[in-house]
């Protein structure tokens, strides 16, 4: 038995002893003991950073910026502010959705053919085109047609144009199902 110095309080104390009896620190004589902590924090370390990365990507995944091309996204994003203008906004039902990212004037617009409850509680079809959160209408073109509202006829005569004659290879028709499950 020999004597050492205390790493802590360097008095005097024996070398077989696990604590110095002086200040209580506590020595680590086997260097495995060692390299087995120093092992322990890499599988934590590592384990933590596995589950910070699932968390990242599940939160990523459900919020729709992953499986969501930039067409769906912009989509979508109309679609948001078409329901926002609905009476009932959680009412809409997709028929059929077109994107075109140059129309009108190089602007992404989508072409959305849906229905939605009216005032009477039924559904109400109807076609609207929204172009950077601008939203012209069918019904609203009739109703202009009907009271001969040249300025009105004028501000949603686009929807009736797209519909009619703009739905060409620069159209890009969007799966309703994957919209549905987005919007809801």
């Amino acid at each position: 038995m020999a004597l050492i110095n205390c790493p802590e309080c360097q008095k005097e104390i024996s070398d077989t002893t696990n604590t110095c009896v002086h200040c209580g620190y506590i020595l680590i004589k086997n260097k495995t003991l060692i390299e087995k902590l120093k092992e322990r924090k890499k599988i934590l370390f590592s384990i933590s950073a596995v589950v910070i990365v699932a968390i990242i990507g599940i939160t990523l995944f459900a919020s729709g910026i992953i499986g969501v091309s930039s067409s769906e996204r912009i989509a979508l994003r109309d679609i948001k502010t078409l329901q926002k203008t609905l009476l009932d906004p959680n009412s809409i039902i997709l028929y059929e959705v077109y994107y075109n990212p140059e129309y009108p004037k190089e602007s992404p617009s989508t072409l959305i053919h849906y229905g939605a409850k009216n005032k009477g509680g039924g559904i109400t079809d109807d076609w609207a085109l929204v172009t950077d959160k601008n939203i012209e209408s069918e019904n609203e073109y009739d109703k202009a047609v009907k009271a001969d509202d040249s300025y009105k006829i004028l501000a949603h005569a686009n929807v009736i144009w797209c519909k009619a004659f703009g739905l060409s290879d620069d159209w890009k028709e969007i799966d309703v199902d994957k919209l549905h499950r987005r919007i809801k």
